[in-house]
């Protein structure tokens, strides 16, 4: 970003210069028109040598005047080189916006996926808790209750289940936020 803005500093300064060139340089002519006016006036002995100092002046000027086309021609280049310098930065800057939007995406997706798992793995904990106090109060009363075993056994399974879909949810938000990272290290390494 401080690239952009020292492009755009650099470009309003040469274009401040061109300006001031300009005005300078239309200044210069009426300046040499008044002279050469002013010389004829005063009297025709001194004619020859006000059209001497004359030439010589509208030839300082046309010399002048080339110099600060050049100048004008070469502030024109770097401008118009600077213009496309930031134009590429922007494209830069857009393009890494929008991976940094798909990433953040990318990482929204993940952890809602870890969150689902994670509001599965509670519930089923929950039932497990339950079914096993099932247990616990069965044989508590010295009675083996065959369905309270098969739902202990059931509410255990499922627990298991969605531990295991935690953890790859888990595993998919780390992957996930890791994905730039490793890319951003492998773009360095071939660099």
């Amino acid at each position: 970003m401080s690239e952009i803005s020292e492009l755009e500093r650099r470009i309003t300064a040469a274009l401040d210069r061109i300006a001031r060139d300009v005005d300078v340089l239309a200044a210069r002519p009426a300046v040499a028109e008044y002279t050469a006016e002013s010389d004829s006036d005063e009297g025709a002995d001194q004619a020859p040598a006000g059209a001497v100092e004359g030439a010589a002046e509208a030839t300082a000027t046309a010399e002048e005047l080339a110099a600060l086309k050049q100048q004008l021609e070469d502030e024109k280049l770097a401008n118009q080189q600077l213009e496309e310098r930031l134009k590429s930065l922007r494209l830069k800057l857009d393009k890494k916006d929008a991976e940094a939007e798909l990433a953040m995406s990318d990482l929204k997706s993940s952890m809602a996926e870890l969150d689902g798992a994670l509001q599965a793995l509670r519930q089923s904990s929950a039932e497990l808790r339950g079914s096993s106090e099932a247990l616990r109060q069965g044989a508590a009363a010295g009675v083996s209750d065959p369905e309270a075993i098969n739902a202990a056994m059931a509410a255990e399974l499922a627990a298991l289940q969605a531990e295991r879909q935690a953890e790859a949810a888990e595993g998919g938000a780390i992957l996930t936020a890791m994905e730039p990272l490793l890319t951003r290290a492998e773009e360095k390494e071939q660099a």
